[in-house]
C-alpha cells in the first residue's frame, strides 16, 4: 500500500509542482488566482513532455535527463519564495476543487487501491503493454537503439516499432517511472487515471466559463470524473486518450481567455498545450486546429483585430511543429491514417442506444430483465438529451447576450466551441456508417460535456427564488446521476481485479493471480541470465503472457518458443530472429516451464531455480544430452491424479528438445484407447521428426518405448493419431477428437554407440 500511496502522490502532485512556476513566470512572475492553479497541472504536464522529447530525439534516455525537470521547477520554486510570493499563491489555491479531483481519481482507481499499483492492470488490453515497453525503452535507451542492436531483449521489439510514432503519453509516462524508482508497469495505473482528476478540472473551468455558479460548477465537474464513460477508457489502457482529453477540454478554456486578453506569454501558454496535445494524440490536431481558429478567429473578426489576430492564430497553430520540430514526420504520418476505417468490432454497440447508456451506466447496462431495459434506455435518453439541450442553451444565451448588450461583449464563440465538441461523433458518420470505432472513441472522449449540458439545463429550470420542493427535485436529479454513475464506475472498477475472466474485454486475470505475482517480483529480481520460455494463452496472437513475461525478465538474455509478443511476430522481423534462434542456446540457460500449459518431462539431471504451483525454473545439467523444451498439443493439457496427461487426436502433438549429442531418442509413456474409438484397444500412431525420421507405429495400450534418431542441435517431434474416430461427442459435451491418451512420458536419449 505504501508504494501505491507513493506512486499517486507523486503522480497526483508532480503536475502542480512542475506547473506552478511555470504559470508564475508566464504571468509575469506574479501571483495568479485559482484559474491558474488549474492551469498549472495541464502546463506542468505539457511543459515535461515537450522539453524531455525533444532531449530524447538527441538520443538523451530519460533517465539522464528527468532531473533536469526538478532542478528546473526548484529554482522557480525558489524564486517565488525569494520574491516572497508563494504565500499570496497559496491563498487562492483552488484546495476545494483539488479535492473533489482526487476523490474522482481514488474513485476511478478503486481497483489499483484494492490490488496495489505494482499489479494492477485495468482490464489490461494490449495497448497497455506496448504503452509500457515504449516508457520503459524511453527511460533506459537511448532514442537511436535499433532493431539489429536489441540483442536478447524482446521487450524492446515492439518498444523500438512504435518509437516514431506518438510518444508524448509515453515521455510523460517514462518521467514519472524514473521519478519513482519503480518500473514502467508499476507506474502504468497511476498516470492512466489522471485523466478523471484532470476532467474534474477541465469540467469545472468549462462550466464556470459558461456562467455556471461554482458550487453547480464543483458538481458537474466531479460527477463528470465519476462517469462511466471516463472509467472504460482507462480500464481498456488507452494510454493517449486519457491524457489527451483533459488537455482539448482545457484548451477552448484557454483560447476564451487568450482572445479576452491577447498577450505573448498567455499565447505561448496556449501553445505549450497545443503541443504536448499533439504529441500525445496527433489524431486530435484537426480539431485543435478548428478551436484555434473558431475561437481565436471569430474573436479577432468580432471585435476586428486583424493583426493581433493573425498573429495569435498563426502562433498557436504552428505551435506543435515549433516546439516539437523533430516530431514532424510522425505528425504527418498519422495524419495522413487518420480517415482510414479501423478497429470497427471494438464497439459493437457504437451506434446503438446500448452504446449511450454504457456512457452513463457502464456494464451495467447489460441485463435480461425487460422493465429494467425499458428503465435503461428512459434514462439514457433523458439524460443525454438534456445534456444536449443545455448545451444549445448555452449556445444561445451567449449570442442572446451578444444582441442585446450595447456595446457587445467579447465574441460568443466560446459555448459554440463546447457544443461543437460534443456534436463532432456526427459529423464522423456524416459521410457513412463504417467508422464505428471513431464514432465511438469521440462520444466517450467528449461525453463528460454532457454532464455540463444537464447541469445548465437543470440551473435554468430552477426560478430566481426557487421552491423547496422545486429545488429539492433538481437536487434528486443530479444525485441520480451521481450515484449511478459513481456505483457503475466502481462495479466496472472493481471487477478489473476479477481472477476470472468475466468478459470477453478483460484479460488481467492472466496476470492478477498469486503464482504470476510470484513470478513477476522473482524475475525482475533476476539479472544477467540466459533464459528461455515457450508461453502461449487463448488471446487472439497468443503472445499476451508471453510479451509480459519477456518484460518481466528484462533484466536478463531471452530466448523464445513463442514469437508473438502481443500483436507482433517477431519471426516476420528479420533483425530480431536471434530471439528465436534455439540452435544459439547457452549451457548455463534457465528454462521457464508453465506447468498448466506444457509441463515437459524434466531430465534427471537438473536443478530447480524457483517454482510455484504454475511455474517452474530450472536448468539442466550442463552434461546433460538432452533438454526437453516444451510440448504443444492441440487438445491441450490435463492430469491424471498429479501426473500430466495428453489426448492425441489427428492434429499432432508436438513435442521440442534440444539434442547436444548423436544417439537415440527414447520416449516411454502409457498410452490408453481413447473414448473416440470404443470397441478397440490397437491405435496407430504416426511418429516424425523435422530431422526427416517418419514411422508408424503400432499401440496395444500400456507402457511402451518409442525409439528414433537424433543429430544434434533443436529436434521436433510429432505424435499423431492415424486412426478414424467413430464417436464425435462424448457423453459430456466434449468434441474433442480422442484417439490415444498419453500419460507417464519420459524422455531420455541413448549415445550412438
Amino acid at each position: 500500500m505504501l508504494l501505491t500511496l507513493w506512486c499517486i502522490l507523486l503522480v497526483c502532485g508532480s503536475p502542480l509542482v512542475i506547473g506552478a512556476p511555470l504559470r508564475w513566470f508566464l504571468n509575469r512572475r506574479q501571483p495568479f488566482d485559482a484559474a491558474g492553479w488549474i492551469e498549472a497541472s495541464f502546463l506542468g504536464i505539457s511543459a515535461t513532455i515537450l522539453v524531455l522529447q525533444n532531449l530524447a530525439y538527441l538520443n538523451l534516455p530519460l533517465y539522464t535527463t528527468a532531473p533536469l525537470i526538478w532542478l528546473l521547477a526548484l529554482i522557480g520554486w525558489i524564486a517565488m519564495i525569494h520574491r516572497r510570493q508563494l504565500v499570496p499563491l497559496l491563498a487562492t489555491f483552488p484546495i476545494q476543487l483539488y479535492g473533489l479531483a482526487q476523490l474522482a481519481y481514488l474513485v476511478q482507481g478503486a481497483g489499483m487501491l484494492i490490488v496495489g499499483a505494482k499489479y494492477y492492470m485495468g482490464r489490461a488490453w494490449g495497448d497497455q503493454y506496448n504503452y509500457t515497453v515504449l516508457a520503459q525503452f524511453l527511460s533506459d535507451e537511448p532514442f537511436n537503439l535499433t532493431l539489429s542492436e536489441v540483442g536478447q531483449r524482446p521487450y524492446l521489439v515492439n518498444a523500438l516499432s512504435l518509437k516514431d510514432d506518438r510518444i508524448g503519453q509515453s515521455i510523460l509516462h517514462g518521467f514519472l517511472t524514473v521519478s519513482s524508482g519503480q518500473a514502467a508497469k508499476t507506474l502504468f495505473e497511476p498516470t492512466i487515471l489522471l485523466l478523471p482528476m484532470l476532467l474534474v478540472l477541465a469540467l469545472f473551468s468549462i462550466a464556470t466559463r459558461l456562467g455556471m455558479p461554482r458550487r453547480a460548477a464543483l458538481v458537474c465537474g466531479l460527477l463528470a470524473g465519476l462517469l462511466p464513460s471516463v472509467a472504460s477508457i482507462h480500464l481498456e489502457s488507452f494510454l493517449s486518450q486519457s491524457l489527451a482529453v483533459p488537455l482539448l477540454l482545457i484548451f477552448p478554456v484557454m483560447l476564451d481567455t487568450l482572445a479576452e486578453r491577447p498577450n505573448w506569454r498567455y499565447g505561448l501558454a496556449c501553445g505549450l498545450i497545443a503541443a504536448a496535445l499533439t504529441s500525445i494524440y496527433t489524431e486530435f490536431l484537426a480539431i485543435q486546429s478548428g478551436l484555434v481558429i473558431l475561437i481565436l478567429v471569430g474573436t479577432g473578426l468580432w471585435q476586428r483585430r486583424w493583426r493581433q489576430t493573425a498573429m495569435l492564430t498563426i502562433g498557436v497553430g504552428l505551435a506543435p511543429f515549433v516546439l516539437n520540430p523533430f516530431f514532424i514526420p510522425g505528425i504527418m504520418a498519422i495524419v495522413l491514417r487518420i480517415g482510414l476505417p479501423a478497429l470497427a468490432a471494438l464497439y459493437p454497440w457504437a451506434f446503438t442506444l446500448e452504446g449511450f447508456s454504457r456512457l452513463w451506466l457502464g456494464d451495467r447496462v447489460s441485463t435480461p430483465v425487460l422493465v429494467w431495459q425499458i428503465a435503461i434506455r428512459a434514462y439514457t435518453l433523458a439524460v443525454t438529451g438534456l445534456g444536449m439541450y443545455g448545451l444549445a442553451r448555452a449556445v444561445a444565451s451567449q449570442l442572446g447576450a451578444a444582441a442585446e448588450a450595447d456595446p457587445p461583449p467579447r465574441a460568443p464563440v466560446f459555448a459554440v466551441s463546447v457544443l461543437a465538441l460534443a456534436l463532432l461523433p456526427v459529423l464522423v458518420i456524416l459521410p457513412g456508417s463504417d467508422r464505428p470505432y471513431q464514432f465511438y472513441k469521440l462520444l466517450l472522449s467528449f461525453s463528460p460535456l454532457f454532464v455540463i449540458g444537464l447541469g445548465y439545463t437543470l440551473l435554468e429550470l430552477l426560478p430566481a427564488r426557487p421552491a423547496r420542493a422545486w429545488a429539492l427535485a433538481v437536487g434528486f436529479v443530479l444525485a441520480l446521476v451521481g450515484v449511478s454513475s459513481a456505483a457503475a464506475t466502481l462495479d466496472m472498477a472493481i471487477a478489473s481485479t476479477r481472477l476470472d475472466q468475466y468478459s470477453e474485454r478483460y484479460s488481467a486475470y492472466y496476470l492478477l493471480n498469486a503464482d504470476m505475482r510470484r513470478l513477476q517480483d522473482f524475475a525482475e529480481g533476476l539479472h544477467d541470465r540466459n533464459i528461455y520460455f515457450d508461453q502461449t494463452d487463448e488471446t487472439w496472437d497468443t503472445g499476451f503472457v508471453n510479451a509480459w513475461l519477456s518484460y518481466f525478465t528484462r533484466h536478463n538474455r531471452i530466448w523464445l518458443g513463442n514469437s508473438h509478443l502481443s500483436g507482433t511476430d517477431v519471426a516476420t522481423i528479420p533483425e530480431a530472429r536471434d530471439l528465436l534462434d534455439l540452435h544459439a542456446l547457452p549451457t548455463d540457460i534457465l528454462i521457464l516451464t508453465d506447468r498448466l500449459r506444457s509441463e515437459v518431462p524434466l531430465p534427471s539431471q537438473h536443478s530447480v531455480i524457483w517454482s510455484s504451483d504454475t511455474y517452474v525454473l530450472w536448468q539442466p545439467d550442463a552434461r546433460a544430452w538432452l533438454i526437453p523444451l516444451a510440448i504443444d498439443n492441440p487438445n491441450g493439457l490435463e492430469h491424471a491424479g498429479l501426473e500430466p496427461f495428453y489426448w492425441i487426436g489427428p492434429k499432432p502433438l508436438s513435442l521440442r528438445v534440444i539434442v547436444r549429442q548423436a544417439g537415440q531418442l527414447v520416449l516411454t509413456a502409457r498410452f490408453v484407447p481413447g473414448p473416440s474409438l470404443p470397441g478397440s484397444s490397437a491405435r496407430r500412431l504416426l511418429v516424425t521428426t523435422d530431422q526427416g525420421y517418419r514411422q508408424t507405429i503400432a499401440l496395444a495400450g500400456g507402457e511402451q518405448q518409442i525409439g528414433l534418431p537424433a543429430e544434434p542441435g533443436v529436434l521436433r517431434v510429432e505424435l499423431q493419431g492415424l486412426d478414424q474416430a467413430t464417436v464425435l461427442q462424448q457423453p459430456n459435451g466434449d468434441t474433442r477428437t480422442l484417439l490415444v491418451g498419453v500419460q507417464q512420458l519420459r524422455i531420455e536419449q541413448r549415445p550412438a554407440p
